[in-house]
């Protein structure tokens, strides 16, 4: 159990240098240097990181006997593993993707590396409700949506920052939203139906699925207005959306508890 410890610090340290090397590379590109060969090497940054994350949750996976989303530092873990596999999904769409992936890959991995009491990242049994396939199913969609819609939120966010490739970040914006309201949909329903076996309802009212509605409320008012407010205004829904993805995310862990609460501050 030791060495599986410092075999994760080790991965953990090895992605936050990676990742920080990887950031400042690429703004400093963007500021000063304006060369395409350093678009390259950070997006090998971001395919190392990738590549370790995933041995971090694969050897967790192995310890366990089960997939690693069971708690709140496992969330996180794989959210940066699909924030590095989005961005560089993207890559070919748009070079400077990295721009935004790397310095989200980095802040979440320092949160669960440094903010999280040492007693959450411990391997502990699953509780009863969690004992089903649903959990793999249920949990990484809900991930992954939030990785794309944060992602489509910060090329919003980008949009209305920077004067240059307006059209390109509309659209890759809008095509990275449209993925994640997708996974939010599946995500939520396949929520109801787990819900539904573990607890006898298919919704409840609870913190986490009240704020996942709301996410997804905001993101549809995003798809159907998109037409009518063509740039600036979908761009700040966007951006509205993206503070809502947060408390969805982490503010109910935080703060509220439930059926869905695995976080630290209200235990």
């Amino acid at each position: 159990m030791i060495t599986r410890f410092i075999l994760e610090n080790q991965l953990q340290n090895f992605v936050l240098t990676d990742c920080a090397l990887a950031t400042i590379t690429c703004w400093a590109n963007l500021t000063y240097w304006k060369k395409p060969l350093a678009f390259d090497v950070v997006q090998l940054a971001v395919i190392i990181s990738n590549l370790c994350l995933s041995s971090l949750l694969m050897a967790r996976c192995l310890h366990q006997g089960f997939i690693p989303l069971s708690n709140l530092y496992e969330s996180l873990l794989f959210l940066a593993w699909c924030l590095s596999f989005v961005t560089l999904a993207l890559q070919s769409k748009w070079r400077m993707s990295v721009a935004i992936g790397a310095p989200l890959v980095l802040l979440i991995v320092a949160y669960a590396h440094w903010a999280l009491p040492s007693t959450m990242k411990l391997s502990n049994s699953l509780v009863p409700a969690l004992q089903s396939n649903w959990l793999m199913m249920h949990v990484s969609v809900i991930i992954m949506s939030y990785a794309s819609l944060m992602i489509g939120c910060l090329f919003s966010l980008l949009y209305l920052s920077i004067s240059s490739h307006p059209s390109k970040l509309e659209e890759l914006s809008y095509q990275t939203l449209r993925f994640g309201f997708v996974c939010l949909t599946l995500g939520i329903i396949s929520g109801a139906i787990w819900a539904n076996e573990a607890w006898g309802n298919y919704w409840s009212w609870d913190p986490k699925e009240t704020w996942a509605l709301i996410t997804w409320l905001v993101f549809a008012a995003y798809l159907h207005t998109r037409r009518v407010w063509h740039g600036t205004k979908s761009a700040l829904l966007a951006c509205v959306g993206f503070v809502v993805i947060w408390i969805c995310y982490l503010g109910v862990n935080w703060f509220a508890q439930g059926l869905h609460s695995y976080g630290w501050f209200v235990q």
